[in-house]
């Protein structure tokens, strides 16, 4: 099994005014081991420079598998590397070879230093018995949904495996669900791709774990996480204490619980006492799911002072949160503040003038010595 992944891997050189570039392609390519077999690679090499030659390179442990057709290129030519697997590789998991190419000025060239760039060729090599190799994913969802899994399993052993998945769904440790797949059988390097839904009607919202157990001695694990949300968004903070004299900022920081997009989230703000009521309206947001944003409103405190009674009243889908709480509107100290400022600058100086005087007697004892 082969895969290449699709990019080029372009390097910029700046000096002296010149500017050139190097690219080759594909940057990675993917080989499972299998004894004796022939791989060849198709290179292309990109270069904005008329005035350099190319040189092809090899590295790695296994460089003595690689067969190159060029070893110098000029611009705009590309080259091929034939790969020809061994009878055996010693280390099992990712091997890694590295085919590059390098910039090589030519006689009376302007450039006067060499680039040199690297495809990856990743040759998988597999691990003795059985090993199993996969990830399991569910995405987020809402209270009724129908929520698609999908696990995916590769043999990357010597050795046969026969098996045949369950997946547990937990709620703080508890099981709350389970879906079971179809037994199967993967001889070495076979993948196989299982898929299925979970209904979590009468699931409640929060977080929850999801975890697949394949046993063959070593025990293999494939896990995830996701959330069931609520259409419900929670104040989780907003401003209690503002200054008086003039329009003011009051902000209130919501989080979404609902996993989808809510438009049109807004905030109405309630300030009161027994003798006076004061109301206000934040712009609206968009919320996107599971997403923290922060509303934020203007008061003018011109004519209000003291300890208010809050009521948040947020908006959103046909839906209502209210939280209550109470706000303080205060002159600024200014006497206070004076103090502080005071404070702050007489420390400074006080931390200036002992540094001044340890400074300078350190000059006088090297003057005596």
């Amino acid at each position: 099994m082969k895969k290449v992944l699709a990019g080029i891997f372009i390097v910029f050189f700046l000096s002296a005014g010149y500017v050139t570039s190097l690219g080759i392609s594909p940057a990675v390519y993917e080989i499972d081991f299998s004894p004796g077999e022939v791989f060849e690679i198709d290179y292309k090499v990109s270069s904005d420079s008329d005035n350099e030659k190319i040189r092809v390179f090899v590295e790695g442990d296994l460089d003595y598998i690689v067969e190159l057709d060029k070893k110098e290129l000029n611009p705009g030519e590309g080259f091929k590397a034939k790969l020809t697997m061994p009878d055996r590789i010693e280390t099992s998991g990712v091997n890694r070879l590295y085919i590059g190419v390098e910039s090589v000025p030519k006689e009376g060239g302007t450039l006067g230093t060499s680039i040199k760039i690297k495809s990856v060729v990743k040759i998988f090599a597999p691990y003795p018995g059985k090993y199993l190799e996969g990830y399991l994913e569910v995405p987020d969802g809402n209270v009724g949904d129908v929520l698609p899994i999908e696990l995916f399993v590769i043999n990357r052993g010597t050795e046969r495996a026969d098996f045949t998945p369950e997946v547990n769904f937990f709620e703080s440790g508890n099981i709350v669900g389970k879906v079971k797949f179809d037994s199967v059988s993967l001889e070495t390097n076979q993948e196989k791709k299982f898929q299925d839904f979970l209904n979590v009607e009468g699931y409640r919202p929060g977080d929850y774990f999801a975890e697949v157990a394949i046993d063959h001695g070593k025990g293999f694990y494939f896990n995830d996480s996701f959330r069931i949300g609520s259409l419900y968004v929670k104040v989780i903070n907003y401003t209690s204490e503002v200054k008086k004299g003039g329009i003011e900022r009051f902000n209130v920081a919501i989080e979404s619980n609902w996993n989808g997009v809510l438009e049109d989230v807004f905030a109405d703000v309630n300030l009161s006492t027994q003798d006076e009521s004061f109301f206000f309206r934040t712009p609206s947001v968009v919320l996107n799911p599971w997403e923290t944003k922060t509303l934020t409103g203007f008061i003018d405190t011109t004519e209000l002072e003291g300890e208010y009674d809050a009521e948040i009243v947020l908006n959103y889908d046909g839906e209502k949160t209210v939280v209550e709480g109470k706000v303080y509107i205060r002159k600024t100290n200014f006497v206070f503040l004076v103090l502080f400022i005071s404070g702050l600058f007489i420390l400074a100086l006080v931390v200036f003038i002992v540094a001044y005087k340890v400074k300078n007697r350190k000059k006088d004892r090297k003057i005596r010595k």
